[in-house]
């Protein structure tokens, strides 16, 4: 039974208006401080769709699953809930106003009432979601910690925002030995490391207290603070000069943990990494960065970046202790980007490009920076301009960072239409590398046939990542074989019901993994019109004040209203439907009519009499295979039809507002215009003896579904030189972000290339594991080959002097677990002793085999040069390459390969194939062995020889390629350096035809279906290619 508070509430949508209003109200009242309330996502989405007229009221407010149990006795803020970690807004929760929270609470009642308070965090409000918990421990007479009290800690809850002195008065007034005046706190981190919390106007999250963390109390006695004589004093996690002297070579440098604080394995697996970077640990440790320390720069941190990031480098590599908390270097992150600031779950990537970015401001040579331009690339060689492009970078951006982490990347976008080219050269800090190919989505979409409407197919196809709903309409109807002269109507498909008629602009990055998507065949030339249907059946699990509910699937009845009966219109619906109808498969769980039971005999007997003539129709007289018997009495017809709304819950027929649908019985009157949905009502002795539910929700799997899903779950594997080729492919942008071309003046979906043009020292990979849109979030648990030592990009290089070089791994950063609790640990090579260790927070561990460094959970991974670059002119070759796919192709393909196909329905695993081949003389490489051999010689020759003999052939080769520039027309020279640049590539991308898979037959069925276009340019220096 329902609550009782819900009988009394408003229906669905009068509750939507009153909590909008409220939410309206309390945007306004918005201020720091203020009250709000979390509430279970999961209750909420239900409140949400009944709110919506979808479903039914969601019953009490339920948020246990939120929450952490309390045990022993809590004090400070106790009242205040504490959460399970790793929870997320959206996915686990939702922030509600108070306001919001008494009206619903009022309605539903439930709980527990879980409430935080707002803070602001720059311009913005933000709520705080998860509290501190801290342990609080009484030292003893001599100011220390004993044993047997850090076992037992008082626990204290408090907001993070919490003062000092409001913590030492929370703690005071448990105690009736202690008072202000005479205490005093630390915090405590081990039994050589307290902190002393001298400054009462200060937030405990300002001095770095983190979460689990212990609060020492000490007594003032008549001699003094135990302590003074005792400790010297370590602010936030610092420690001093004469400390790192006195406490060097104690344990092995480098080789220490960082605590967790509450969620920052993020910040500690990056740190870790970039800590093991020896030319960047160098440079702080030998105090070279103080020279450069930038304090004037408006885009810096006034160097407190660095200067932190210093003072944790070296408590590192001081060798005082096995593990360090960077409480200092947390705070200062959170001070200058409130992103960090709490004690949330972040990306470590995202938190290496701040910091990269921070530093580099903080330590920024360049004091006055002058306003450059892009350089004009019209009919220019790519060298020079991209070693103009590449100066004026200089102009601006001079760093330990720059010098280390940034290369250069050459972007081109091309418009379809009129060939316009834009290429940019733009410095790079990552390489943010693809896993899958981006260009691809595999979207599961089921088909219903007109003349096959009893066994709904489900496909699996492949189209454009950046398409849209036309583009996945021709993909079906080619791995389908749609008849000539029928089009597809698209629905989204929720509880049952038509939620929304997919149209064919929709693009596909709107359309969650999850979401059910329908297509219908229905005829062209609109000979029949299709009008939707839906079921409905009684309760059988409890009643409510309708005692109705949807089942099945919905189906589109193609007819002539103006021309048909309602007799026709119930045999044609018996045809389609009768197939759910089989002896023996009832709904055993379904009552009797409760009318049996009534209080007046006279009612009951005749009751019995009709049950007993429906029963013995049922078993005896009625064929389910047979044709509909339209002469029947009403309640022996096995559905009735009715107009209704479309939840099948209200009827559009009359007027009445508590009639469900009235039942439009089977006569020669003719059906005419139909408002709303047809809704079939089906009687109760059908759902209690014939009604196959199974049946009603049954989807066939088609051939190519089983395959996807195959794929999908089973560990699958690529190489990095793949990933790299993916990053280098050519892609055309969504509509979503369409390129302006100057040329046509309009904005066109263009086709853009990411290449490398210049290497960074070090090279920074970012593995794309997660994966976003609109309505759904992965993680890819793709397994990534990369080699640990010589790593060599060179035939991803477009420039002839970045060739050769050659890069080993020294750090990985790796995520484990989903995105919603994963965790992040590093794998990282001590410039020291060149052994591998496994830093998991404050704990360090060796690794006795560097492979297993590769792993699947591998995020990041940081490379360091280890033979240079050098000149090696590209050779020619005959390679294959291919034109960029477009969906058109889709159509010719078909008619092509109709013999081929013959009567086997076909799931096209790749929508985009390309049906033209061109054979072009492509410049290429040398190969492996002339590599080899310049490095060889690079390796033995002494510095000064090489430079003499790098300049002389550079010379040589600048010569001729002067006398090549003088054979070029100047009309010519752009469409020859676009089919020269082709040439550089074409190996690299080295993609094949893909070629379709016999997919005839299907393999199974699937039961109660109910149940911008990324910039060339980062921000400042750091561009993320491709980023995620």
């Amino acid at each position: 039974e329902p609550n009782a508070m819900e009988k009394t509430a408003p229906s669905g949508p009068e509750q939507k208006t009153i909590v909008e209003a409220l939410k309206a109200k309390a945007k306004k009242r918005q201020k720091t401080g203020a009250t709000f309330f979390l509430v279970n996502v999961e209750w909420y989405r239900k409140w949400e769709s009944f709110s919506e007229g979808k479903g039914d009221a969601p019953g009490t407010i339920d948020n246990s699953p939120l929450v952490v149990e309390k045990k022993g006795k809590i004090f400070g803020n106790a009242e205040f809930q504490l959460l399970k970690p790793d929870l997320l807004e959206g996915d686990h929760f939702v922030i509600v106003s108070k306001l919001e929270w008494d009206q619903l609470f009022e309605w539903y009642n439930g709980g527990p009432a879980i409430e935080r308070s707002s803070y602001r965090s720059g311009n913005s409000l933000k709520i705080e979601i998860q509290l501190l918990q801290l342990k609080v421990v009484m030292s003893d007479k001599d100011g220390t910690a004993p044993d047997n009290l850090l076992k037992n800690p008082l626990e204290f809850v408090v907001s993070r925002f919490t003062t000092v002195q409001k913590l030492l008065a929370l703690i005071v007034s448990v105690s009736d030995r202690l008072s202000q005046q005479t205490t005093r706190l630390w915090s405590y981190e081990d039994a050589r490391t307290f902190a002393l919390l001298d400054n009462g106007e200060a937030t405990l999250e300002s001095v770095g207290i983190a979460n689990g963390e212990i609060i020492l109390v000490e007594k003032k006695t008549t001699k003094g603070w135990p302590r003074d004589n005792k400790t010297k004093k370590k602010f936030f996690g610092l420690i001093s000069k004469q400390e790192l002297g006195a406490a060097a070579a104690i344990y092995p440098k480098g080789i220490c943990g960082l605590r967790n604080l509450g969620n920052t394995c993020y910040m500690n697996s990056s740190v870790q990494c970039l800590n093991n970077t020896p030319d960047l640990t160098e440079y702080f440790l030998q105090n070279t960065y103080k020279k450069d320390i930038n304090r004037t720069n408006p885009l810096g941190m006034k160097g407190q970046i660095a200067e932190s990031y210093a003072s944790l480098c070296k408590e590192m590599w001081s060798g005082s202790a096995m593990s360090v908390t960077p409480k200092a270097f947390k705070a200062t992150v959170g001070k200058f980007n409130n992103q960090f600031e709490g004690f949330n779950q972040h990306d470590s990537q995202e938190f290496l490009g701040f910091l990269l970015d921070g530093m580099h401001e903080d330590l920024n040579r360049v004091t006055e920076k002058p306003y450059v331009i892009a350089p004009e690339t019209d009919g220019r060689d790519d060298a020079e301009v991209a070693a103009e492009a590449w100066e004026r970078h200089l102009k601006r951006h001079q760093s330990i960072i720059v010098d280390l982490f940034q290369g250069q990347l050459k972007s081109k976008v091309q418009c379809p239409d009129c060939d316009k080219v834009s290429t940019t050269f733009d410095p790079f800090m990552f390489l943010s590398l693809p896993l899958t190919e981006e260009s691809k989505r595999t979207c599961e979409v089921t088909l219903i046939k007109l003349k096959d409407s009893r066994n709904p197919v489900r496909y699996s196809v492949q189209v454009d990542t950046n398409g849209n709903v036309k583009d996945l309409k021709r993909a079906l109807a080619f791995a389908a074989d749609v008849a000539e002269g029928m089009k597809l109507i698209g629905c989204e498909i929720v509880g049952h019901k038509f939620y929304e008629v997919v149209q064919d602009n929709v693009l596909l990055s709107k359309i969650g993994l999850q979401d059910l998507i329908f297509f219908y065949e229905t005829p062209e030339d609109g000979s029949l019109t299709p009008f939707k249907c839906i079921q409905r059946r009684k309760k059988t699990r409890y009643y409510s004040y309708l005692g109705t509910e949807l089942c099945g699937l919905p189906r589109l009845i193609h007819f002539d209203p103006s021309q048909t009966s309602w007799k026709q219109l119930y045999a044609l619906i018996w045809e389609k439907y009768k197939f759910m109808i089989s002896r023996g498969t009832g709904d055993s769980s379904f009552s009797k009519s409760s009318s049996s039971s009534s209080e007046d005999s006279e009612e009951a007997e005749l009751a019995k009499k009709r049950f007993e003539e429906i029963k013995s129709f049922a078993l005896d007289k009625f064929d389910p295979k047979a044709d509909l018997d339209l002469s029947l009495p009403p309640h022996l017809l096995p559905f009735h039809l009715c107009l209704t709304n479309s939840s099948g819950t209200s009827c559009n027929t009359c007027d009445k507002k508590k009639c469900s649908g009235c039942s439009m019985l089977p006569s020669d009157k003719i059906v005419g215009k139909i408002r709303g949905h047809i809704c079939i009502s089906w009687s109760r002795w059908i759902q209690r003896y014939y009604y196959d539910s199974a049946e009603c929700d049954c989807v066939l799997l088609h051939k190519s579904v089983v395959e996807a899903r195959r794929k999908k779950s089973s560990p699958s594997s690529v190489d990095i030189d793949r990933c790299l080729e993916l990053f280098t492919t050519t892609e055309r942008l969504s509509e979503n972000d369409m390129w302006y071309c100057p040329r046509c003046e309009d904005h066109k979906r263009a086709t853009k290339r990411m290449q490398i043009w210049k290497l960074p020292k070090v090279l920074i990979i970012q593995l794309k594991r997660f994966q976003y849109t609109r309505h759904s979030r992965e993680k890819l648990n793709v397994n990534v080959d990369f080699p640990l030592i010589d790593l060599d990009v060179s035939k991803y290089v477009i420039n002839e002097h970045q060739q050769g070089a050659k890069y080993e791994l020294y750090a990985v950063s790796n995520h484990m677990g989903s995105l919603g609790g994963g965790h992040y640990t590093a794998y990282c090579r001590n410039m020291h002793d060149k052994k591998w260790y496994h830093f998991n927070d404050s704990s360090v561990h060796p690794i006795k085999t560097p492979a297993t460094v590769k792993t699947a959970n591998a995020y990041v991974l940081y490379y360091v040069m280890t033979t240079p670059a050098s000149y090696i002119p590209f050779k020619e070759e005959e390679v294959e390459t291919m034109d960029i796919p477009t969906g058109e192709n889709q159509k010719e393909e078909k008619s092509s390969d109709k013999n081929e196909k013959g009567n086997s329905q076909n799931t096209a695993t790749d929508t985009t194939k390309s049906n033209t081949k061109t054979k072009t003389k492509a410049k290429t490489k040398n190969t492996k062995n002339t590599t080899n051999t310049t490095n060889t010689t690079t390796s033995t020759e002494s510095g000064k020889e090489k430079e003499q003999k790098h300049k002389k052939h550079v010379s040589d080769e600048n010569g001729k390629e002067k006398k090549t520039h003088k054979k070029r027309s100047s009309d010519g020279s752009e469409k020859d350096k676009d089919k020269s640049h082709k040439r550089h590539v074409s190996k690299g991308s080295n993609k094949g035809e893909k070629t379709k898979g016999n997919t005839d037959g299907l393999e199974g069925k699937t039961e109660n279906e109910h149940d911008s276009q990324q910039s060339d340019k980062g921000s400042k220096h750091s561009t993320k290619a491709k980023g995620q």
